[in-house]
């Protein structure tokens, strides 16, 4: 900061991601899932507000999962030309790898995929770093997965109980 003091230059700091989404069991479900889908997916989960960290109350944890689940599978990953494509790849080989690592170390910690959560490496798939979109369960916010930022098109849901709760934990 000191180095741009007084030279007119905007300075924008990254102060890391992991952004919260928060749904109480009063949400409109379909919206939180279509938001949570969204901003995992947009730009391949590669922007640091994307709502990587998702708490639901435990009353519609359940079928929040279920649902979630449903719209995981159906967004499309593909070529960024082909105007159906939702997804294309990630940025380069080792940031995949480090996001497969993450998931890794993640079902280490008791973590479990409940959809994606693997590398792309059918037909044209196989010539680039395509990953399927991954929602992780089970967390819990004290979980590596949760804590650090991924950078790639993964969601951790994690249980709450309370206001009070969540907000100590997304903070």
């Amino acid at each position: 900061r000191r180095q741009i003091a007084g030279s007119g230059k905007g300075l924008t700091l990254e102060l890391g991601g992991k952004s919260p989404f928060i749904v109480f069991a009063d949400a409109d479900l379909d919206a939180a899932v279509e938001g949570v889908v969204d901003s995992i997916w947009f730009n391949q989960g590669q922007v640091c507000c994307a709502g990587s960290r998702v708490f639901v109350h435990e009353d519609i944890y359940d079928n929040f999962v279920k649902e979630a689940v449903k719209a995981f599978k159906k967004v499309k990953v593909g070529m960024p030309w082909e105007k159906d494509t939702q997804m294309g790849a990630q940025i380069y080989e080792a940031h995949l790898k480090d996001i497969l690592k993450d998931i890794e170390a993640g079902k280490k910690e008791g973590a479990k995929v409940a959809c994606g959560g693997k590398r792309l490496t059918t037909g044209a798939f196989a010539k680039g770093c395509f990953m399927e979109p991954t929602l992780i369960v089970d967390v819990t916010n004290d979980m590596k997965i949760a804590q650090d930022e991924i950078f790639g098109p993964v969601a951790v849901v994690i249980k709450v109980k309370t206001e009070e709760e969540v907000i100590k934990m997304a903070n």
